[in-house]
């Protein structure tokens, strides 16, 4: 994890590798703190890659070819934060969540600490966390590492890394304000810790929600029944609110569960006997069972009778009531499944509500909360398959990954790990809870204990004896025979035979029983230089991202030499010592020296060069100030992070395609009106960029209610603007003001009906659409629909 790739202009592809040379120089405001050198360059499809990067900072990347003539400079920053994520508390609801997400990350977190400042009022239910007044109706939680099971769970740029729950007051707090301050986290792979700038969020009382209510069926444990419930209430600003229409859009795992026949009545529901009901029925069935995905309308306007119905505002109601069946037998593996509600305004009709009277800028739906089953009931067979690495030092703190089958119990349970010696002689070691990190059901990390426990009054010569690796859960037990030894501290070499003065070149020590650093980022094994007549010279720890300077199996540790301090023409011991990370001031518990020294040499130190991004071709160059048009842009070293940015707002990631390094497309957003916009291509992560321009023309003249763009009104552009309301198939036209059939400047449920009553009897003139009906023109009103 952690690699970055550098790209830039063909030309300077034409260099050799051995040519190129690449520098990092870690900032700090402003000021360059540190400079090294990166080896561990490799050619990729987007230039160059390379793995030296540690998990926070800002650095600057310099490459070099072919001397000075020859280089280029760009940023690099890495600066991931810790928040909260959203905060809802729905109002009626006994408890919310306080989800801790993480933003910008490089590496995996393995541990967090912070403090968390909350109303007074509000208490946490899950993890029972001890707390502090705070003053001003405020109150302060510690949280410590082990406290919190870090959750790490999604796929997007926030990632929520732990949930607390919390109890919402009869009565809400007068001040909704949360703060996460001395955060700080520790990254897999790294020892030591990182502090992070407070954070600051805010609880948001969600007085309108739905939530999915799962009860188990009295007669049949494989039953469940599910409604969708919750309250709707009504803005008080609003006089006889009413909702005419509604989406319920669900996601279940079609492996799992499998949807039964909807009761057609849904009888004791707020839309029972109103308007028309769109309900699954024998047909449909075996597509929705095969996909997992349910979606079902409402809408007032009633065909039969031509009349309309709506719903009034409601407290604690019922929409709609389903019954799922699980597929899973009872004696199947344990297993969690959850049915969600879909509700991202950019996906196919997202679960929503219609009001008959829009309020502009009030959601009509604050929160939605989903709901999980536990399905089957046996723990499934549990069986380790492997363990890496199979060696390590004597003090542990190396990681070891366990994989397997079942190792979670099916349910996400924290196994019992203990390491046991084969031949006796020595006590078993367990591992502690905290120690342990569930990845999933074939997934396991441990961190090894320190297997010396009082200290000997002398290191053993050679690995101490093997131990089994014994893995419990679900009441069963899996053993992994001979698998790991603890290793005794050995030297046998280094990867370099001379060092540059004034270089700080970089030292890979091979040997064995390496020890990683404490907890307080203090290196238990130290490397120095020792050069006649002078002090002995310490060889820093170079952490590269994601991983410790010390190797995970304590066989090679990665220094960094001094830049000052060695003499050019000299020699230098490499000199390895070994502390206890129990008594850090105290002698070293070991000493090891290599024989031969490292010539020192005045050779030249390496320098620099940037990455570039160009755009060629802009397809079409010209779009409606409407926006929605595609638009494809052609260049050279382009990558998936990419953002493309139109008058300085990035553009809808829903739309944005990365098709290869040399071609990207998106879709244009509206402008408020015509002329050149700016058009730039940026890579956030290396800096790099490109401009050009957009021209933005007024939108094409059209015919009102022609929806679909074939120059006539008819039932096609119901069929069409129905579904582009209810979030279903098909595109606007691309005068968005064709589909505003009432002229009020907005797009909603009024346009459909004035469509209907208009295709009901077109001789009507007093039903006739607004101008520009019936022949092709432009909008006489002004209103924010394209103009």
């Amino acid at each position: 994890s952690g690699g970055i790739a550098v790209s830039w202009d063909s030309p300077w592809r034409g260099y050799g590798d051995s040519s190129l040379q690449l520098e990092l120089s870690h900032v700090i405001a402003g000021e360059t703190v540190d400079s090294r050198t990166v080896f561990d360059i490799l050619p990729s499809d987007a230039g160059y890659f390379f793995d030296s990067i540690e998990p926070v900072g800002s650095y600057e990347v310099t490459l070099s070819v072919g001397g000075d003539e020859a280089r280029c400079v760009g940023g690099v920053i890495y600066s991931p934060s810790i928040s909260f994520g959203a905060v809802v508390a729905a109002v009626g609801e006994p408890s919310f969540e306080i989800p801790i997400a993480a933003s910008g990350l490089s590496s995996d977190i393995e541990a967090l600490e912070f403090e968390l400042v909350i109303p007074e009022t509000i208490p946490l239910l899950s993890p029972a966390l001890a707390s502090v007044p705070e003053g001003d109706g405020f109150k302060r939680i510690t949280v410590s590492e082990g406290d919190l099971v870090l959750d790490s769970i999604g796929n997007s740029s926030e990632v929520v890394l732990a949930r607390l729950q919390a109890e919402l007051p009869a009565v809400l707090p007068q001040g909704d304000l949360i703060r996460l301050e001395n955060i700080r986290v520790r990254f897999v792979g790294f020892d030591n810790w990182r502090s992070l700038d407070m954070a600051e969020g805010a609880i948001q009382y969600a007085n309108s929600y739905l939530k999915l209510d799962l009860v188990p069926d009295a007669e049949d444990p494989a039953i469940f029944h599910v409604a969708v419930k919750g309250s709707l209430r009504a803005p008080s600003e609003i006089s006889n609110y009413r909702f005419n229409a509604y989406t319920i859009h669900l996601q279940f795992n079609p492996e799992h569960l499998e949807l039964l026949p909807v009761d057609q009545e849904q009888e004791g529901t707020v839309a029972a006997d109103l308007g028309a009901i769109f309900l699954p029925v024998e047909d449909t069935l075996p597509d929705i069972n095969s996909s997992g995905d349910l979606r079902v309308g409402w809408i007032s306007f009633n065909f039969s009778t031509l009349g309309s119905d709506f719903i009034d505002p409601f407290e604690g109601g019922t929409v709609l009531n389903f019954t799922f069946a699980s597929k899973l037998a009872q004696d199947d593996p344990r297993t969690i499944s959850q049915i969600t509600f879909l509700y991202d305004p950019s996906v196919d009709q997202p679960t929503s509500f219609f009001p008959e009277q829009a309020v502009p800028g009030r959601p009509v739906i604050d929160a939605f909360l989903d709901t999980s089953v536990t399905l089957g009931g046996n723990f499934p067979a549990l069986e380790l398959a492997s363990a890496t690495p199979v060696t390590g030092p004597l003090t542990g703190g190396n990681e070891i990954r366990l994989s397997g089958e079942g190792l979670d119990g099916g349910a996400g349970l924290t196994p019992e790990i203990r390491l046991v010696p084969v031949e006796g002689g020595s006590e078993s070691i367990e591992v502690p809870a905290e120690d342990i990190t569930v990845v999933d059901s074939g997934t396991v990390f441990f961190v090894v204990p320190d297997a010396l426990g009082p200290r000997p009054a002398a290191l053993p010569t050679s690995s101490s004896v093997l131990y089994d690796i014994l893995l419990s859960t679900g009441g069963q037990d899996a053993v992994l025979s001979e698998v790991y030894s603890f290793e005794s501290p050995s030297l046998e070499g280094v990867d370099v035979s001379s060092l540059r003065a004034g270089c700080g070149d970089f030292i890979e020590v091979r040997g064995a029983g390496f020890s990683r650093s404490t907890e307080e980022g203090v290196s238990t094994t130290v490397v120095k230089l020792q050069v006649d007549g002078l002090e002995p010279m310490v060889a820093l720890p170079y952490e590269r991202s994601g991983r410790s300077a010390v190797s995970n199996d304590g066989r090679t540790m990665l220094v960094r030499a001094p830049v000052e301090g060695l003499p050019v023409l000299g020699e230098a011991f490499v000199v390895v010592e070994i502390l206890d990370p129990q008594d850090l001031a105290g002698e070293p518990i070991e000493i090891l020296t290599l024989p031969t020294p490292l010539d020192i040499t005045e050779g030249e130190c390496p320098l620099p060069a940037p990455n570039l991004i160009v755009v060629n071709l802009v397809q079409p160059n010209s779009v409606s100030i409407c926006g929605g048009s595609h638009v494809d842009l052609f260049g050279d070293g382009f990558t998936d992070r990419c953002e493309v940015l139109v008058d300085g707002v990035v553009v809808d990631s829903a739309g944005f395609v990365f098709h290869s390094g040399q071609h990207l497309s998106f879709f244009a957003p509206s402008r408020g009106s015509a002329g050149q916009a700016s058009l730039r291509v940026r890579d956030p992560l290396t800096l790099g960029e490109s401009e050009g321009f957009l021209l933005y023309l007024d939108p094409p003249r059209f015919i009102r209610g022609d929806v679909d763009g074939d120059r006539q009104v008819t039932d096609s552009d119901v069929t069409l603007l129905s579904s582009l309301l209810f979030g279903g198939a098909g595109a606007w036209p691309e005068n968005h003001d064709a589909a505003d059939i009432n002229d009020d400047g907005r797009l909603n449920f009024g346009d459909l009906m004035r469509l209907l009553q208009f295709l009901q009897d077109p001789a009507d003139v007093t039903q006739m659409p607004p101008a520009p009906f019936p022949g092709i023109g432009s909008d006489p009103t002004a209103d924010d629909i394209c103009e």
